[in-house]
């Protein structure tokens, strides 16, 4: 029984300093990834669960198991995206390895929240945790400095950092306006606010965000690229959108800072956000299909899970319009419109998941279906032996 060591660099550090891609496969790969990371940033705590996964599998080999190790990473954003990524590399993995159960080296909690993916597609025989000691230091600004490294990292940035950035802004906002009863502090209000958007762009990875998209929009451009085009056409939809759906708000309420005019723009804006979300993705969708010639399930999955959301966050703000706006005057409850908006957008949903499901399901049977290319006979070539179609064919 084939036992697959995995460790799991889910904000793709090796990735972003390394420049290695995953996943990355077998003892002495994942030993040089380990080493490359290690020279590259010493304090990474990612280097050492590939070091700790290198001796469990040195363990188990010496044991006489059956067993391989490898790597996936994700995205530096984390989210959506670093699921995704793992869980393409995973099957990739897979696909190679042929485990019939793995053990996940971890390091923390992030890593571990991929359990679901990794079940998923692989029995997990057990989570192998250790911890890495931060703090084996004595003076007092060294540990200071020890621990504001860790703040720094992706989980607690985004996890910690963002809600309480988040709280700064709309609590200055709040002070400036005296709104809901605050405290009402113009100068103490708008600091708070410009410290909060500082640190916010910082939580959030706005500059890199900002230049990554830049060399996208480049490199687009560069290939012919319909992405660009259609992501401009979605900005300036979006922008026409909002004036729109305040010019609507205007004339119904005087845009007085009330439930009733946030409710409003909401609901007028919900669908011209996702006309334009749909324009994006339909960009690159029309790109995907000109480079590769074949429609990608994501795709699919995306666009549908866009629709299905915006019916379901339109049927939920027609209720909660009612409930704030409509109920204290008397209006009648709205029950057969916001049930038809949501039970649409549940269906859409569940369809969109069923279809993915299914078209992951045959590719990964189609491609555990293809034969494996055989190594060719070796060729002499003086005192050399070499194995040239047999490199070929695993090139």
């Amino acid at each position: 029984m084939k036992t697959l060591v995995l460790s799991v660099d889910r904000d793709n550090d090796l990735g972003e300093k390394t420049g290695l891609p995953g996943p990355v496969i077998g003892r002495d790969e994942c030993l040089k990834a380990a080493t490359e990371l290690g020279i590259k940033d010493p304090e990474e705590t990612d280097t050492n669960a590939i070091f700790k996964s290198v001796q469990l599998f040195d363990t188990l080999k010496k044991e006489g198991k059956d067993v391989e190790i490898a790597i996936v990473t994700g995205n530096k954003y984390l989210g959506e995206k670093a699921d995704r990524t793992i869980a393409d590399q995973l099957d990739m993995v897979l696909d190679k390895v042929k485990p019939q159960k793995a053990i996940l080296v971890s390091d923390g909690v992030s890593d571990e929240a991929m359990m679901p993916i990794l079940q998923s597609r692989v029995k997990i025989d057990h989570v192998h945790r250790f911890e890495f000691t931060k703090f084996k230091i004595l003076k007092w600004e060294e540990k200071i400095y020890a621990i504001l490294r860790y703040i720094n990292h992706d989980s607690i940035r985004i996890g910690i950092g963002v809600p309480v950035t988040l709280f700064m802004i709309f609590y200055g906002a709040f002070a400036v306006t005296g709104y809901l009863n605050t405290p009402k502090n113009i100068i103490g209000g708008s600091i708070l606010v410009v410290i909060g958007v500082f640190f916010l762009t910082r939580a959030l990875l706005l500059q890199e965000r900002v230049r990554d998209y830049f060399k996208m929009v480049r490199r687009d451009i560069k290939t012919a690229s319909l992405s660009p085009i259609m992501a401009l056409v979605a900005m300036i939809l979006l922008v026409i959108g909002s004036f729109f759906s305040y010019d609507e708000v205007v004339k119904e309420t005087g845009w007085v800072a009330t439930w009733q005019a946030f409710l409003l723009f909401a609901l007028s804006i919900t669908w011209w956000v996702s006309a334009a979300i749909l324009l994006r993705l339909g960009g690159a969708f029309i790109d995907n299909y000109i480079r590769f010639h074949k429609i990608k399930p994501a795709f699919l999955h995306d666009t549908m899970q866009v629709v299905a959301f915006s019916f379901i966050i339109y049927g939920m703000l027609i209720g909660l319009y009612f409930f704030l706006v409509q109920y204290p005057t008397g209006g009648s409850f709205p029950l057969l419109e916001v049930l038809l908006y949501i039970i649409v957008g549940v269906i859409t949903a569940a369809l969109s998941a069923t279809i993915y499901r299914v078209a992951k399901s045959v590719k990964k049977k189609t491609l555990r279906s293809r034969p494996r290319p055989l190594r060719g006979p070796p060729t002499l070539s003086g005192e050399d032996l070499s194995f040239t179609s047999g490199l070929e064919g695993n090139g």
